[in-house]
């Protein structure tokens, strides 16, 4: 058995996960299990990881059937599965320092605590792409080397958990039952159940946040990872350099009676079991639970996960489409009840009849998503059949694309061949969308070349 396990939650983002596994491979601690839980990821994530368990038998990958859409579902798979009496966690755009899990350890055994966390350096953007300028902030240091549930902001890559803690107080919150982070609400739990929580004085890890990084879920940006991911390496100054410039995440108040005050308001809340960062986080981001989670996704990109019963089989009609969407360049779809459509067509389409998928509504969307990893889309081409005068406008990701050419078509009968083409800064997933003022339009056939 090993003596930690590390969870690390993926989802998209292949190029980063290099950076935090090579981080945790470097550990001076060896006696570890990594394993990389896959949240339904798009293609390309899970058999990234898979190439470092093949060659590392530590690593262990976990494609997850459905998409939690957060990090706490994956989390709590990966805590079932993992083994040791240790638990670790690493999100897969964070990096460690080496010793990060010797001196969280050491931390543990001297203090006697059931959680311990290191300080962390969350990397704001460099201004003017310079590296060596990047500012940061510093978290993670606590009130006399212990969790304050005012002061302290701990992030999940900076922890070290005794597993009896989580058979006591539970697993991971979902986001949309939290007010604040679902990791924070967690740890303030663990704290109001009086496990010793300590606070190891040393930077251990840097936290590049994907919610300071605008559409950080649709870009392949990894410039930040692997400059420091490199300077980890081999620069045994990093540190120093770092927190020459680092400000405290904690910033009292320049009146210290107002500080006073508003320190000892917030312990009063925490004492009658209200999380002072969960009230903050009310009047700044929403007074309903998933409110922050859901402001997140749309800074990451990514889509609301906002559900109703009424709108419950289209979201499970679009979850089915993202699992089994995937795509050839080139092959030819059929759109026919007989043909392979619907496995792309998500909102706005009739069932299919003999002769294709009819629109229903102005504006009807797509789903690709791009079997090989290397392949780049150019243009889709669409056949239909249109009503006179009818009129399409294509876009994708939420931009329009350009018409290439919209020609008629006699295969088959009164049809049309439209083209669209497709920008290279497109990625593996792509979501199209199909508007007309026109009803009665239906598509034949369609494909990506």
């Amino acid at each position: 058995m090993p003596r930690v396990s590390i969870i690390m939650a993926a989802y998209g983002r292949p190029h980063l996960l290099k950076w935090a596994i090579e981080s945790i491979q470097k550990q001076t601690i060896t006696d570890w299990e990594l394993l990389v839980v896959s949240d339904a990821c798009p293609h390309g994530t899970a058999e990234t990881a898979q190439i470092f368990a093949d060659a590392d038998e530590r690593i262990r990958v976990i494609q997850l059937a459905r998409n939690w859409g957060e990090q706490s579902g994956p989390n709590n798979v990966g805590l079932a599965r993992s083994s040791a009496p240790l638990v670790a966690f690493l999100n897969q755009d964070d990096l460690w320092f080496p010793d990060h899990l010797e001196l969280l350890i050491d931390g543990i055994d001297a203090a006697g605590a059931d959680i311990a966390f290191g300080a962390s350096a969350h990397m704001g953007l460099p201004p003017n792409g310079d590296m060596r300028c990047c500012p940061s902030s510093l978290a993670g240091m606590g009130d006399n080397g212990r969790y304050c549930p005012v002061k302290t902001f701990a992030p999940m890559s900076a922890w070290l958990v005794k597993r009896r803690c989580l058979e006591r107080i539970g697993t991971l919150p979902r986001a949309a039952d939290c007010i604040a982070e679902s990791s924070q609400t967690w740890l303030f739990k663990a704290w109001k159940h009086k496990l010793k929580i300590t606070a190891v004085p040393e930077l251990t890890c840097l936290i590049f946040s994907s919610g300071n990084r605008a559409n950080s879920y649709l870009n392949e940006e990894s410039s930040e990872q692997a400059y420091f991911g490199e300077q980890i390496r081999c620069n045994p100054y990093l540190r120093a350099r770092i927190l020459v410039h680092a400000s405290p995440s904690y910033r009292p108040e320049s009146n210290p009676r107002k500080e006073l005050f508003q320190f000892h308001f917030k312990k009063l809340q925490a004492k009658f079991g209200l999380f002072p960062r969960a009230v903050e986080f009310w009047f700044k981001h929403g007074r309903r639970s998933g409110d922050y989670i859901r402001y997140l996704r749309s800074v990451r990109g990514l889509p609301s996960q906002t559900s109703t019963p009424a709108n419950h089989p289209q979201i499970l009609r679009r979850r089915w489409i993202e699992r089994h969407c995937t795509y050839e360049l080139g092959t030819r779809i059929d759109c026919s009840e007989s043909g392979q459509g619907e496995r792309h067509l998500r909102d706005g389409w009739c069932l299919a009849d003999a002769a294709g998928s009819l629109m229903f509504a102005p504006t009807v969307s797509l789903h690709f998503r791009l079997q090989s990893l290397n392949a780049q889309a150019s243009r889709l081409v669409m056949h239909w059949q249109l009503p006179t005068g009818a009129i399409l406008y294509a876009s994708l990701n939420g931009a329009g694309i350009p018409l290439a050419s919209a020609i008629e078509s006699d295969e088959p009968p009164n049809a049309a061949e439209w083209v669209w083409n497709i920008p290279r800064t497109a990625t593996r997933s792509l979501d199209f969308e199909i508007h007309t003022p026109t009803p009665g339009c239906r598509l034949v056939r369609m494909r990506l070349d």
